[in-house]
């Protein structure tokens, strides 16, 4: 005889989203006042929902003090990014169950600042064209930076060179990107079909001093045994380029479909290097994770035109 009762019933969870957007406000603003602002609640509101979080998960997950803010424990720093995917996920549940397709959450891009200038508007073109509804939000960054974003749910995906990223993230190859030497179009080898690093070794290089640009050019150097007399170095890319077309020196920058204009005007020219450095692979990482539909068609969107908007093969 049924007694009526659920066989397997739903475990009715202490934790609350109100205290999960506290805690992701506190552990974003790094103080209680912070917080409280941001999310448009009183300070003593945002610390009785995170000590009530605290008490339900059993563990502390910030110390707080009273003249320095506060500071998450390793607890607190672990799920940091799962409550962010708890709130968004809450988020998108509410507005499908509502039929406001229009305001799913925005799908969150970062890329590495050399890549993003020829990936990141095609890229959300193509995407809106097929999902309209859908809105991407993007950063540029460093690639450390990007894999710390990446890590604590402040990003969805990341578009960047393989080299050094942190293996601990899911990773779909996109495209192959040979490194080549920017020359001025007055230069004397700036007409040939391909050179060997040997050839400039008595000319400047101008160095982007970029992580992981920097070190996969001080590889070919060295594996070139090239050793430039003198080293103008920059972070920022369009100046490495510009000091190129000013006459200044030389660069190993990665080949690309960029203008052949520098924003003062003056042209460059790509030449490849031979014998031909080891190419580098531009992926799209994410956290290893399950993930929701938009940011799979995201990954897919990718992947199928990334040769074609690279324009490498």
């Amino acid at each position: 005889m049924s007694s009526g009762a659920d066989p397997h019933p739903i475990p009715s969870p202490d934790i609350t989203l109100r205290q999960l957007e506290c805690f992701v406000a506190v552990a974003e603003e790094g103080t209680i006042t912070g917080a409280a602002a941001k999310i448009h609640s009183s300070g003593s509101a945002v610390s009785d929902a995170v000590t009530s979080l605290e008490r339900a998960i059993g563990v502390p997950l910030m110390v707080r003090r009273r003249s320095q803010g506060v500071t998450l424990t390793s607890s607190g720093r672990s799920i940091v990014p799962l409550a962010r995917e708890v709130l968004s996920r809450s988020n998108e549940l509410e507005m499908m169950a509502r039929g406001d397709q229009r305001r799913t959450a925005p799908v969150r891009v970062g890329a590495f600042h050399t890549i993003a200038p020829t990936l990141i508007p095609p890229l959300i073109s193509r995407y809106v064209a097929k999902h309209p509804d859908t809105e991407i939000s993007y950063v540029m960054a460093e690639q450390d930076a990007l894999a710390e974003q990446l890590a604590n749910g402040e990003l969805d995906v990341a578009l960047v060179y393989e080299l050094d990223f942190p293996l601990e993230f899911e990773r779909t190859r996109l495209v192959r990107s040979r490194a080549v030497v920017l020359l001025p179009e007055s230069h004397r080898l700036a007409g040939r079909d391909a050179l060997q690093l040997s050839e400039l070794a008595d000319e400047p290089l101008i160095l982007h001093d970029s992580v992981p640009s920097r070190q996969h050019a001080l590889d070919i150097l060295k594996e070139s045994e090239a050793d430039p007399p003198r080293v103008h170095a920059t972070a920022n890319y369009d100046l490495c380029r510009s000091l190129v077309g000013e006459g200044l020196g030389w660069s190993i920058l990665m080949g690309r479909r960029f203008s052949a204009t520098t924003w003062a005007g003056h042209k460059v020219v790509e030449v490849p290097i031979q014998p031909a450095p080891p190419p580098l692979d531009i992926i799209l990482a994410a956290r290893a994770e399950t993930h929701p539909a938009r940011v799979l068609e995201l990954i897919e969107v990718a992947r199928e035109t990334s040769s074609e908007l690279m324009g490498a093969g």
